[in-house]
C-alpha cells in the first residue's frame, strides 16, 4: 500500500486519535487495502480483532468508525473513501503503464518489420538500412556473380518472430511430452545453442517434427540397453539442441529398434559426425 507520510500526519481524523487508536486505524487501512475494494466487514467484533484494540474497542470503536463508510455496492462492508480514491488511482497508473509498454515493445516491433521490407535505393545499394556493406547483396549485382543456390530460397523472407520467442516455443513443446525430461530453464548456455541452431534451415523445418519422433524412439528413451549404456540412453533437451541431432533423427540414425553387437557406435549421441 503507498503510505502518504504527509497526508498521515497532517490528519486531523489522526491528530484526535489517542496513541493506540492511531495504530489500530493503521492496522485497519493496511487490512483493507488487501481487499480489492478496499473494504473492511461491517462487525464490531472483527474491528475489534483486527485493529487488536480488543476491549478498548467498546471505547474507540466509533471514533475509528468515522474514518469509514459503508459500500456502495457491498452490503454489510465499510471503507475508507481516500483509500479507495488511491487504489483507482494506483490502477490507472498500472494501466496506463502497460499500455505504454505494449505500444512501445509494438513500434519496435514494426520498425524491425519496416527495415525488413524497405527496398534499398540510393547511391550505394550494396550497403543495407543501417549502412552495413552487405556482400551477398554486391554478388546479386554483379554479372559475374554465380547462379542461386538450390539450397537457399529466393523467395522474400517472411518476418520471423525473435529468436528467444522460438526458442520458448521450442522447449515448451519439449515439454509436452510426458517421458521426456522436462526443461526448467532456457538459460544463456541453452540460448546460444538455440540461436546457432535456428540458423540453420534444416532445423528450423524440422525442430517440431524431431520431437515427436524422439518422444516415441526406443533408443532415446532408455529401452535399449548397450555396451555404451547399459541401462539404455535417454534423450534430453542439451543433446537435442546440439549439433546435427535433429538431422541424425529425421534420417534414421536411431530408428532401429534393435542395434547388432558391437554396433553401438552408431547409436552413440556423443559421436562426432
Amino acid at each position: 500500500m503507498p503510505w502518504l507520510v504527509n497526508d498521515w500526519l497532517a490528519s486531523s481524523k489522526r491528530k484526535s486519535m489517542e496513541d493506540y487508536e492511531q495504530n489500530g486505524y493503521f492496522l485497519l487501512l493496511n487490512h483493507a487495502w488487501n481487499d480489492p475494494d478496499c473494504c473492511l466487514p461491517d462487525d464490531d467484533i472483527v474491528l475489534a480483532r483486527l485493529s487488536e484494540l480488543g476491549k478498548k474497542w467498546i471505547k474507540s470503536g466509533p471514533r475509528l468508525r468515522a474514518c469509514f463508510e459503508p459500500h456502495h455496492s457491498r452490503a454489510g462492508f465499510i471503507f475508507n473513501r481516500r483509500q479507495f480514491a488511491e487504489r483507482e488511482q494506483q490502477q490507472r497508473r498500472l494501466e496506463a503503464s502497460k499500455r505504454s509498454a505494449l505500444a512501445g515493445a509494438q513500434g519496435r516491433w514494426n520498425n524491425r518489420n519496416a527495415a525488413a521490407m524497405r527496398p534499398h535505393s540510393g547511391g550505394n545499394a550494396d550497403h543495407d538500412a543501417d549502412g552495413v556493406l552487405d556482400p551477398m547483396r554486391k554478388n546479386a549485382s554483379s554479372p559475374l556473380s554465380p547462379p542461386p543456390s538450390p539450397f537457399r530460397s529466393t523467395e522474400t523472407p517472411s518476418l520471423c518472430p525473435p529468436v528467444a520467442e522460438i526458442s520458448h516455443e521450442i522447449a515448451a513443446y519439449w515439454n509436452t511430452k510426458e517421458n521426456l525430461p522436462k526443461v526448467r530453464t532456457v538459460n544463456p548456455a541453452r540460448s546460444k545453442k538455440l540461436n546457432a541452431r535456428l540458423k540453420e534451415q534444416f532445423f528450423k523445418e524440422n525442430w517440431k517434427a524431431a520431437i515427436d519422433k524422439v518422444a516415441i524412439l526406443p533408443f532415446c528413451n532408455a529401452k535399449i540397453p548397450t555396451s555404451s549404456y547399459p541401462n539404455g540412453w535417454q534423450a534430453d533437451f542439451d543433446w537435442f539442441i546440439g549439433p546435427s541431432a535433429v538431422t541424425r533423427v529425421m534420417e534414421g540414425k536411431y530408428d532401429r529398434n534393435n542395434p547388432q553387437p558391437g554396433a553401438e557406435s552408431e547409436h552413440n549421441p556423443n559421436e562426432k559426425w
